[in-house]
């Protein structure tokens, strides 16, 4: 997955943004997600506990997506069930997955980038997340 770190003007003033550059919705699902851990903090916490391998289910939501680590990997989405919750409606849960090191990869990239000053409010950083692996 090639994603885009980059910034736009938010009310006067310019924030981190993450989008992706392939066509697959589960990308884009990904990417709104990183774009949501927006404060530096959160970012740390959210590293922490994917870097925790003793955790193999935890709660790494935001106010607007679900996010749940899943042993190696990262299950996101609107209105996911914990696992031990019970479907009580015909509700769709849909879930979109990521191998936990991608994240983790993606993740560690991002606080760099919004921990960095702004240079140009037209610099992007692109990154492949699959030199996770290498």
């Amino acid at each position: 997955m090639i994603v885009e770190f980059g910034y736009y003007d938010s009310f006067g003033k310019l924030a981190p943004i993450c989008a992706t550059k392939d066509s697959l919705f589960d990308s884009s699902v990904i990417t709104t997600y990183i774009s949501t851990l927006n404060e530096i903090d959160i970012v740390r916490l959210v590293l922490d506990d994917l870097k925790n391998l003793e955790l193999t289910w935890e709660y790494i939501g935001t106010e607007a997506f679900d996010a749940f680590i899943d042993h190696n990997r990262v299950k996101l989405g609107l209105d996911l069930l914990d696992k031990c919750d019970e479907i009580d409606d015909e509700r769709d849960h849909t879930e979109y997955l990521i191998p936990r090191k991608k994240l983790t990869y993606l993740l560690e990239r991002w606080l760099a980038f919004i921990q960095k000053p702004i240079p140009d409010p037209d610099y992007v950083e692109i990154i492949d997340s699959e030199d996770a692996y290498k």
